[in-house]
């Protein structure tokens, strides 16, 4: 394109420029994002307590302190066999939505509950929520909300590719206005040490 731009070559050697520079920045995050998932797909199951699990995710977070954490101990003390490394990026990728819509000032909620078999794990931002359309495309592959250079759209569909091969489910619930919730439920496979 550079050679043939001619005598428009001022004005859209900008352009030219800029594409390469997010064609460069495209590049460097599929060879990121593709060295995580050989991890991920290799990295073998643990037995991990909840406990650990959420502090290990919610640790890695710039803005860990924006984050009201209600775990019972009864809860805590549950283990969950699980690749964890994979798990706690795909519960981060979550936090940090929520802690992008809520503003530099909001709050994320994240419970966790135990039922029978199962642990649920429950993000709840104070952002303005989705719109039907907008939530109609959530966890679609390369649609994001966010401004260029703030997301790729790949977050949402990697926890939910995640937590699904594990057994578990995540389902999101949104109204303008209202914030979004995203539930996240995991078989404890009847292992519990409480």
């Amino acid at each position: 394109m550079s050679r043939h731009l001619g005598e428009q070559k001022e004005t859209l050697a900008e352009d030219v420029a800029l594409i390469r520079t997010e064609v460069d920045h495209c590049q460097t995050i599929l060879a990121r994002m593709t060295g995580r998932a050989r991890k991920i797909a290799g990295e073998p199951l643990e037995l991990i307590s909840v406990e650990a699990l959420i502090h290990s995710t919610i640790d890695e977070l710039t803005d860990a302190s924006r984050i009201d954490l209600v775990m019972p101990k009864e809860v805590a003390a549950v283990d969950v066999q699980v690749p964890p490394d994979s798990l706690a990026q795909a519960l981060r990728g979550l936090l940090q939505n929520g802690l992008d819509a809520s503003g530099p000032e909001g709050r994320v909620h994240l419970s966790v509950a135990k039922g029978v078999d199962r642990v649920r794990i429950v993000v709840h931002d104070e952002g303005p929520g989705m719109e039907a359309a907008t939530f109609e495309r959530a966890g679609e592959p390369f649609f994001t909300t966010k401004e260029p250079g703030r997301g790729m759209g790949l977050g949402l569909f990697l926890a939910r590719s995640v937590i699904e091969r594990l057994g578990g489910t995540l389902q999101l619930d949104s109204s303008a206005g209202a914030g979004v919730t995203a539930v996240v439920e995991l078989s404890t496979g009847n292992q519990s040490s409480a």
